[in-house]
């Protein structure tokens, strides 16, 4: 059974789905259909969408923490900017420009190129619920 960790829907109708146990992104059609697989190098936890065409992709492990967007042109995902953060990354939205990433115990706010803004909020007891 394959462990979904995020899905995100674009303005267009298609669909991209991050699928965690297969470290990868798939991008489906309006019926559902897979139209293209895409392999990531660690394991996605969120997706969301930054233009009617792009999303951003929190991957995370233990010692990588990198936010990958990718851009959907004609049926194709295609690999965008990335950039790596100092605390784990694990979900992440998209607001007027800004990205608010979470690392389990912090909200962080950055901007799209991935300058840190500010951390709004810190978890002091270490819980991961944020």
């Amino acid at each position: 059974m394959r462990f979904k960790t995020a899905i995100c829907v674009l303005p267009g109708g298609h669909i991209l789905v991050a699928e965690r146990d297969k470290r990868s992104v798939t991008l489906l059609n309006q019926k559902y259909e897979p139209l293209i697989h895409w392999d990531l190098f660690n394991y996605p936890w969120d997706i969301c969408q930054v233009t009617p065409n792009e999303v951003a992709v929190t991957w995370d492990d233990d010692n990588t923490h990198v936010i990958q967007f990718i851009t959907v042109n004609n049926r194709q995902l295609v690999r965008d900017r990335t950039f790596s953060l100092q605390h784990n990354c694990r979900k992440i939205d998209h607001h007027q420009g800004t990205l608010f990433v979470t690392s389990g115990t912090a909200l962080y706010k950055y901007t799209i190129t991935g300058q840190l803004i500010s951390k709004p909020y810190g978890d002091t007891f270490g819980i991961n619920f944020v």
